[in-house]
């Protein structure tokens, strides 16, 4: 029996070996880019005449939406990881008149795992440069071309409204091609919470709030009730865990009234049901610091 041989021509070869080097480098350089532990989220473009179930304030009839690739943080920002960075600045005055630090506490949940609160939205705009400049990344907010957030207002951090600091800090912007952390978006946070899906579970992960919520009902220890360490629910079908309950999150959009910023999924202790639910969505005060608020973190993927 004749031998067939199968010639390779040399130059389809060079091409075949071109491109599996490309495909190599390009899977190099997203493992790079992606924060240790972050999930990468395939985005979407909502073209405003799908039906949305629950029903969303974002995802409308007639308004298209477009959700970028993103790198996510699968928990809420620990109380650990704003440590390394941070500091607690808010302040309350006690029964007795004396003016005391505002900080994680045994009343609502304290440790490294836990998620951190007594945050307000500038607070989790400062953590997100701090952070992005100590690992070497593109900052994504400015004020004025400064991303050095000591250089705003003296690096006082607003407490309240009706000041210069105030004033200075609410001309922030962000620059969302910037590769380094930054808070989502409404409609990137409701997207993640959905699962990337426009029919999604009434909450995060779950038709069952207890499989994947710290909440009122849950979340009692030793007669308070407290945020618990993050990731000790089930996770929703992105790999995201505690969307619909542990802490509240900060996002970047303004509220209808423009002094007020976004905060987005349920805390433990919220004494209103449809609040842990993907679609609700509430405006806060962005000086504002609660034990019920945290955040979360995200980059843009390149």
């Amino acid at each position: 029996m004749k031998k067939k041989y199968i010639l390779f021509n040399p130059a389809i070869l060079c091409i075949i070996a071109s491109v599996l080097v490309l495909a190599s480098c390009s899977h190099f350089l997203e493992d790079l880019n992606r924060p240790e532990g972050f999930e990468k989220i395939s985005g979407a473009r909502y073209d405003g005449l799908t039906s949305v179930t629950p029903v969303s304030g974002v995802f409308t009839s007639g308004h298209t939406v477009t959700i970028p690739d993103l790198y996510v943080c699968p928990h809420e920002v620990t109380q650990k990881e704003y440590e390394t960075y941070c500091s607690y600045l808010g302040e309350a005055t006690n029964s007795g008149g004396q003016r005391m630090n505002l900080h994680p506490n045994g009343n609502f949940g304290v440790g490294g795992n836990h998620p951190v609160y007594y945050v307000n939205w500038y607070d989790a705009i400062a953590y997100c440069n701090k952070r992005s400049i100590a690992e070497g990344r593109t900052p994504c907010y400015t004020v004025n071309g400064d991303t050095d957030y000591t250089h705003w207002a003296g690096g006082y951090i607003p407490s309240s409204s009706g000041n210069l600091t105030y004033n200075i800090w609410n001309t922030v912007e962000c620059d969302f091609s910037a590769n380094g952390y930054r808070l989502p978006t409404e409609a990137e946070w409701e997207y993640l919470a959905r699962g990337g899906s426009w029919n999604s579970s009434t909450y995060s992960g779950s038709d069952s709030l207890d499989d994947v919520a710290w909440h009122r009902n849950n979340s009692t220890e030793n007669g308070n009730e407290k945020c618990h360490p993050v990731m000790t629910k089930a996770p929703n079908s992105l790999g995201l865990y505690d969307m619909s309950g542990n802490v509240r999150e900060w996002c970047w959009t303004t509220g209808s009234e423009q002094t007020k910023r976004i905060v987005r999924g349920g805390a433990y202790n919220e004494n209103i049901d449809d609040v842990y639910e993907v679609s609700d969505r509430r405006p806060n005060f962005p000086y504002t610091r609660s034990e019920l608020i945290g955040f979360r973190v995200v980059c843009t993927a390149e």
